[in-house]
């Protein structure tokens, strides 16, 4: 929130040396195909085409004199989309529709009518686990008619793909329906099956319906991650070479990032890099022939741009030629973008300015009908990840003209309201984002009323930008000579100017938008409160909120919470594993103290607190000092400084502590130095600047400029709640 004066200012700072142009960046512009065919959705029209036919074929046979075979046939018609991978995804937003709950209902009442085929079940399992997760009632639907299927004479590869759905969904991750028989069963039979799908191909048709059968299935997943066990059985299948050459290409990409890990290239071992070098050495010779059998396919030449990027690709060809190659088979091919965005960053030798050239390249093709132009957003987003202020990204004045120019095309060229409200939406957003309020404003207003998507919000939300801040902005920009007295208001209160700041949001109240604008009101109410607590916090002296500061002023960034009288935080939750956190909006810096009590219900679990500090609402990493459970295994019980909102780890583990329902908690940080006591028992002391991974808070332009907040988690689920709190500067 405090950065908005910031967002404000008529100056513009110089970009951050992140985004530094030392030197100029040219992108090739990318391709845009002559011929039709060329696109994602082309392709996906034929796959669904496939499955449909290849469904339909031995089912109608085997039930040519049923009563209900015309009503199946049109429900197997209206699953096949929901069966390909990406079919019912929208090509320019990106919105997946998910299946109707009368669908749903339309498929059991055909089982109820006695269309209980194997294959029939799987489909109605399927769209029910779509909807949401697998569940229970899906499981269990199938599971009891599964070997029936495997000895019908349908295709293979829907053997594979209902297999492989089984597999996942009694995978002993999915605690609901976990069943490890089940599981063994379906791990027993599934290599066979994909082995036998491949080699019951009998053109390039159903060479391609075959690969993206397995890819959108879990069959794709299984092969990668029974990738050693069942190589042998592909390597020895004689289906089509270049689709084998595919399969087994990714995969050895998949398992050489298992051998490498995640970590910084410093936290591999000797063996985990000869791994890595071997398993991508096999997926270039795989990949490389799969491209030259197959230039029409994407798939081949995407993976490549990943095994380049790794450095074994091969020589004389850099990831932006495998890209061109697999956008000259299907333009918006998704995957190809976001391979050569990861292989534009700078940990692979890149920069940040050619990730936003790229950005810029793929918003120059104004193929607004494809997702393609919208990659400049992604592009943004990408950066953004590496920065330590998130905002600094928009101090490039001519990035931000290209953002809201593009977000302004992208509108112009839907069609249907839905979608229009879509880019409206994201319109407010950008422009927000990028300071052009005038844009913002105007296109709140075409909003009708309607809410915001509420993808835009949690964009916004990202930023730091709640609610009351972009709604009383966008309203107060409707009175021009107004907004000018809020944006010295906003730039005196970010430079700590409290009387002034308090003085102009005092005039601001008097004004007739403010008295008439519920959200201006909220707005101004709040900078105020701001204004009078951190007055407070500056004599030094404990501080106790009133119920209207808490009430404005604490402000949830993970779930929702709610304020009871005399300044008691409550969060109640009905899942497991759910994190929550709220933070003041009320400046307290780097040196504080911070005490509380917490305040369960008899009966109610609280499995954990976090005290987070360091906190700036746009900047990425904070610390936490963490009591209750301190790693999402509710078996480890203490109390522990961590980095984020992370698990503890060798170098700060868990301190052993017993949280009562009624505890009483302190923590003072001062000089880079955390203590925390629970029950007037001093648990831990520690340093907190090396919690600080992505930034170094005490070197910022102004370290009092940071906030606190509070969180917890739920193992099992239940309630939180804190009362008696109070905080001062040190």
């Amino acid at each position: 929130m405090l950065f908005l004066g910031l967002l404000l200012s008529t100056s513009v700072k110089a970009v951050p040396y992140a985004l530094a142009r030392n030197q100029s960046v040219q992108v090739p512009p990318i391709k845009i195909p002559e011929d039709d065919g060329k696109l994602t959705r082309d392709l996906l029209v034929r796959q669904t085409k496939w499955l449909e036919d290849k469904l339909q074929e031995k089912f109608a046979r085997r039930h040519q004199n049923a009563p209900w075979l015309a009503d199946s046939l049109v429900f197997i018609h209206e699953v096949a989309p929901f069966l390909c991978f990406n079919a019912t995804k929208n090509s320019v937003t990106g919105i997946t529709t998910r299946p109707s709950a009368e669908l749903l209902k339309q498929g059991r009442k055909l089982i109820a009518d006695g269309c209980d085929d194997p294959i029939f079940c799987y489909l109605v399992a399927w769209i029910e686990s779509f909807m949401s997760t697998p569940t229970t009632q899906s499981v269990q639907l199938f599971s009891s008619r599964w070997r029936s299927l495997l000895g019908t004479s349908d295709p293979a590869v829907f053997k594979a793909m209902a297999t492989s759905w089984l597999w996942f969904a009694c995978a002993a991750e999915n605690k609901a329906t976990s069943n490890q028989d089940i599981q063994a069963g379906c791990e027993a039979e599934l290599p066979g099956l994909i082995v036998a799908a491949l080699e019951e191909m009998s053109d390039n048709e159903d060479s391609t319906g075959v690969y993206l059968a397995l890819y959108a299935s879990r069959a794709k997943t299984f092969i990668s991650s029974k990738f050693p066990f069942i190589v042998a059985g592909l390597e020895g299948c004689k289906g089509a070479p270049w689709l084998i050459d595919t399969l087994l290409g990714e995969s050895e990409i998949d398992e050489a990032w298992v051998f490498r890990g995640n970590g910084w290239g410093a936290s591999v071992t000797a063996e985990g890099w000869k791994g890595f070098e071997e398993h991508l050495a096999k997926a270039r010779e795989r990949l490389a022939r799969s491209w030259v059998a197959k230039p029409d396919a994407p798939w081949a030449a995407a993976g490549m741009i990943t095994v380049t990027l790794a450095g074994h690709g091969l020589a004389g060809v850099d990831e932006r030629a495998w890209f061109d190659r697999a956008t000259v088979a299907v333009f918006d091919y998704e995957p190809a973008y976001t391979a050569l965005l990861s292989a534009y960053r700078p940990r692979w030798g890149g920069s940040h300015t050619l990730m936003l050239e790229f950005g810029k390249a793929c918003a120059d093709t104004k193929r607004y009908d494809t997702i393609v132009p919208s990659r400049l957003f992604k592009a943004v987003s990408s950066v953004v990840e590496d920065l330590d202020c998130r905002m600094d990204v928009y101090k490039d004045e001519e990035l931000c003209g290209r953002i809201v120019e593009l977000q302004k095309a992208m509108l112009a060229r839907t069609d249907g309201e839905a979608e229009k409200h879509y880019f409206r939406s994201f319109l407010v957003t950008n422009a927000f984002l990028t300071g052009d309020y005038e844009t913002a404003a105007a296109a709140y207003i075409e909003l009708g009323g309607k809410p915001m998507y509420v993808e835009a919000v949690d964009r916004l939300h990202y930023f730091g930008i709640r609610p009351i801040i972009w709604m009383g902005t966008l309203a107060l920009y409707a009175d021009r000579d107004t907004f000018k007295i809020f944006k010295k208001a906003e730039e005196a209160y970010l430079s700590f100017d409290l009387d002034v700041a308090q003085n102009l949001y005092q005039e601001l109240q008097k004004t007739a938008i403010t008295q008439s604008s519920k959200a201006v009101s909220q707005l101004i109410q709040m900078r105020l409160l701001s204004i009078a607590v951190e007055k407070r916090i500056a004599t030094g002296e404990w501080v106790h909120l009133s119920n209207e500061e808490g009430r404005l002023l604490w402000m949830a960034t993970q779930n929702t919470w709610w304020t009871e009288p005399n300044g008691v935080l409550v969060l109640k939750n009905s899942r497991e594993n759910v994190s929550a956190r709220i933070i003041l909006n009320a400046r307290i810096g780097l040196d504080f103290e911070v005490r509380g009590r917490l305040s369960n219900a008899s009966g109610l679990h609280h499995s954990q607190f976090g005290i987070t500090f360091g906190y700036r609402w746009s900047y990425q990493g904070f610390a936490t000092a963490i009591g209750g459970v301190t790693r999402f295994n509710p078996m480890e019980n203490g109390v522990a400084l961590v980095s984020w909102a992370h698990d503890t780890s060798d170098k700060n583990p868990p301190v052993p502590i017993e949280i009562k329902p009624d505890s009483v908690f302190c923590l003072r940080v001062k000089n880079g130095v955390a203590t925390l006591w629970v029950d007037d028992k001093e648990l831990l002391s520690g340093d907190t600047k090396s919690l600080f991974e992505s930034r170094d808070p005490w070197s910022e332009d102004d370290p009092k400029q940071n906030l606190i907040g509070l969180g917890c988690n739920y193992f099992p689920k239940g309630e939180t709640r804190f009362k008696d709190l109070q905080l001062r500067r040190l």
